[in-house]
């Protein structure tokens, strides 16, 4: 029943996302991995059910599936979050294993019907070596694409944290969600049987669908890159001599960072951060202060990392958080809820609010009004 429901929601979801307004290069190879899913497991049921043994030629077609699944993770995260310092790749690289071992498999595809069936009955008879070949090429391409992700996935969420006081936390666990959910699938390809395995597919797909449409990530994936559309910084007449665009991109290898600038971002983050509380503002990025002090990002950026030893992200939300705790010192949590003085701080969300309050005071909200009241 659950593999029924994983092919069903599986075709729904593809032809969906596929379909969708405005769908883009991501959505495309999100379609195309879940209808290669919906073919997978179709190719088992028919294979569990014994349908295939009236239908030979569909025999051991299914056996290089499990090579697309980890190449369709990592391309539709890569596309995603726009990973622009990913060697590039051509998409077809990627499918180079499937290809030959489908090529491979021509030797059994040819064979007569009735012996194709017997070679799958007897686990494989002739092509032992294969089969364990296989099985290992399997893993590693599996689980190597996997940690790949999750490597991009983690890199992305640090470059934002030296880029935005907010994240796109949605987003985010999606990608983590669809990374960590396959990997449990590879372990249990390692460990378990055909039946357990296609079961924790169609569970898979099951939770995309639900928390994908009920989320909003399937249907509204916004395009995460942070190296595009930034905010050219307005120069300052103290520095207005500088010549920014000969910065070397890599990131503070050949910075220029001196005294003079460091006063300058130092004296600038007393002045808009601190007293005219910039950090008010949810959508401040490490731009739009760079720009309002008066200095290149790169600049700005280091300055956050090597001299105050935190991520802007951290950054800016210690503040907001100060500014919440001084809100608590004066009750005004006795005329406003917890979550309306939050949004007056400059966080986004309630949920935002409480990781990065637990995150850094090492209390929640709650738990710190009680103790402040005491």
């Amino acid at each position: 029943m659950l593999v029924v429901s994983g092919i069903s929601l599986s075709l729904f979801l593809s032809v969906l996302i596929f379909f969708k307004k405005n769908r883009n290069t991501a959505d495309t190879i999100l379609s195309f991995w879940l209808f290669t899913v919906f073919i997978h497991l179709i190719l088992f049921h028919l294979s569990n059910n014994g349908t295939i043994e009236k239908h030979p030629f569909l025999a051991g077609i299914q056996i290089p599936f499990p090579l697309l699944h980890g190449p369709f993770l990592f391309l539709y995260v890569s596309e995603l979050i726009k990973n622009h310092k990913t060697i590039k790749i051509p998409y077809w690289f990627h499918f180079v294993p499937f290809i030959l071992t489908f090529i491979y498999l021509i030797n059994f595809f040819i064979l007569p019907g009735e012996q194709k069936i017997d070679i799958l009955k007897n686990d494989g008879y002739g092509f032992e070596n294969f089969i364990v070949f296989k099985h290992i090429l399997n893993i590693i391409s599996g689980l190597g694409y996997i940690i790949w992700s999750l490597f991009l996935i983690r890199a992305y969420k640090k470059a934002l944290q030296n880029q935005f006081s907010t994240l796109p936390y949605i987003n985010l666990k999606w990608l983590e969600f669809l990374s960590l959910g396959l990997s449990i699938i590879w372990f249990i390809i390692i460990f378990a049987n055909e039946t357990l395995i296609f079961t924790s597919v169609s569970i898979y797909i099951i939770l995309v669908g639900y928390f994908g449409i009920k989320k909003g990530e399937i249907n509204a994936n916004p395009k995460l890159d942070i190296l595009e559309n930034q905010v050219k910084p307005k120069q300052n007449p103290i520095v207005a001599s500088i010549d920014f665009h000969k910065q070397s991109t890599n990131r503070y290898a050949t910075s220029g960072l001196n005294q003079e600038k460091t006063e300058l971002i130092k004296s600038g983050l007393e002045k808009y951060s601190k007293k005219e509380k910039a950090y008010l503002d949810p959508d401040l990025s490490l731009n739009i202060l760079a720009s309002k002090i008066g200095v290149h990002p790169n600049y700005l950026s280091q300055y956050i990392n090597e001299i105050l030893e935190t991520s802007f992200f951290d950054y800016i939300n210690s503040l907001r958080i100060e500014e919440f705790k001084n809100k608590i010192s004066k009750e005004e949590h006795e005329i406003y809820n917890v979550s309306s003085l939050a949004y007056d701080c400059g966080f986004n969300s309630k949920s935002s609010f409480n990781r990065n309050f637990k995150k850094i005071t090492g209390k929640t909200p709650t738990e710190f009004i009680k103790s402040s009241s005491k």
